[in-house]
């Protein structure tokens, strides 16, 4: 033993291994633990006996064989326990997941968050009979117990959930070349006015078409409310507004000064069937004016429009994007490598089409056909490529933002006519999206918890 030890240990300043014995302690970061109450006492020997005579006077009052034997019997507790702690926190987080994974099942069937505890008392109810003859039927049952499917747990996994979907759709969208928008605008069934904001963009070889957000808005909704609700959403998750190449909604009044005027004719009372019609017969009239309007580029009928067209800039780049592409067919006319590849892609849609796919499939693997042959494409047709692609783009109609408000009345019904906006959003999300939470990232960034 050298000098400096020798003196730290004659101070008292060095744990004692007798000390484990005499008093109950075990070393622990410096300083002496009390495996009888886990105080850390100062490695003094006068200090660790003092503790011990005082706070553990029934034991220091034993004699000495007794006081051993108790000492022992403690000892070799706190080792089991820390073994078993150990053992707990460098296991998989087996129930974390299976919270989150049941949580996340909740939220695609569109039940209640308290649907939890009821879905673990299910199981447990048939697991006598299920596993009556496993041998380890008591482990599975006491696992089953544990894993935590309180109302408040299934609302935190459903927002989380949320959150790493959300991430993942902006970060495939800050990679897409362009999308197109469906908006619309509904009330729920508290009457708070929610508009939905739908992207449909390509991702490789798919089409992708996933609620962005659905935004609580305030109680007046007028165009300029609905466009600011939109770009907050756009900056928040960096999304690049420039990219979007079309708009489909069903507000009117929003987006379209001559379709409107159609609309508030042909509303009130006591308008018949012959006023109404010769209405419309003249609204197509106009259709064919507003036609040559814009084809001769006075723009007199869309004073808007104009205005933008009339920024040099733009003007500028618009000429030179259509000259572009023009050039660009021609050369591709010529070239019978690839436009053979769209009369083969002819053959394989009237195949889809006819070969017995459910209707509803029908038009995924059609557009996903579509899109490979475009992606298929060299560099030199790039313009024509992502001309292509913006076109597949385009929404038909606003159906998709009406299927969402359908998930949503039944999410947020009379029944449970509580949940937040926020909350009601989240489980809309995680019901509609057809992108999977990343369970394994979210239970890792979890500590495991039992249920009591």
């Amino acid at each position: 033993m050298n000098a400096k030890k020798a003196k730290l240990m004659d101070s008292g300043r060095l744990f004692q291994e007798n000390w484990t014995k005499l008093f109950g302690t075990i070393e622990r970061n410096g300083k002496a633990l009390c495996i009888l109450c886990g105080e850390s006492v100062v490695c003094r020997t006068s200090s660790v006996k003092r503790h011990f005579e005082t706070n553990h006077k029934n034991v220091a009052e034993l004699d000495e064989t007794e006081k051993e034997e108790f000492l022992a019997n403690e000892l070799r507790k706190y080792h089991s326990q820390c073994l078993n702690l150990g053992n707990f926190l460098s296991k998989p987080n087996h129930l974390t997941k299976a919270s989150f994974q049941t949580s996340l099942c909740i939220a695609k069937h569109g039940k209640s968050l308290s649907d939890g505890d009821f879905i673990k008392t299910t199981m447990l109810a048939g697991s006598d009979f299920l596993f009556s003859d496993f041998s380890n039927k008591r482990e599975i049952l006491q696992r089953i117990c544990e894993v935590p499917l309180s109302r408040n747990t299934v609302k935190d996994r459903i927002l989380r959930m949320a959150n790493d979907v959300n991430q993942q759709l902006s970060t495939e969208l800050q990679k897409a070349s362009c999308y197109s928008m469906c908006l619309d605008e509904s009330t729920d069934i508290n009457n708070h006015a929610r508009l939905a904001v739908i992207l449909r963009y390509v991702v490789g070889d798919s089409m992708r078409e996933e609620l962005v957000k659905l935004i609580s808005l305030p109680g007046r909704t007028q165009g300029v409310d609905i466009y600011n609700a939109v770009m907050e959403c756009f900056l928040t998750q960096s999304i690049k507004p420039e990219k979007t190449v079309s708009i489909t909604s069903d507000g009117a009044p929003y987006f379209i000064s001559h379709f409107n005027a159609l609309n508030t004719k042909l509303q009130g009372v006591g308008k018949t069937a012959e006023r109404m019609f010769c209405d419309i017969k003249a609204f197509e009239r106009k259709l064919q004016v507003f036609e040559k309007d814009i084809e001769g580029g006075e723009l007199k009928y869309f004073p808007n429009l104009k205005m933008h067209l009339e920024n040099s800039t733009t003007q500028a780049l618009s000429r030179l994007v259509l000259k572009t592409l023009e050039m660009k067919l021609e050369e591709f006319q010529e070239n019978y490598t690839w436009t053979n590849k769209f009369c083969a892609l002819r053959k394989t849609l009237e195949k889809i089409e006819c070969g017995g796919i459910l209707e509803e499939n029908v038009a995924k693997s059609c557009e996903n056909e579509i899109l490979k042959v475009w992606n298929s494409l060299p560099i030199n047709f790039k313009s024509m490529k992502l001309l292509g692609i913006a076109f597949l783009t385009l929404f038909g109609s606003s159906y998709a933002c009406e299927q969402l408000f359908s998930t949503l009345n039944f999410i947020k019904s009379n029944r449970r006519n509580k949940l937040t906006d926020e909350l009601s959003a989240a489980s809309v999300a995680l019901k509609s999206t057809k992108y999977e939470p990343s369970i394994n990232k979210l239970s890792e960034c979890s500590q495991q918890q039992r249920s009591h």
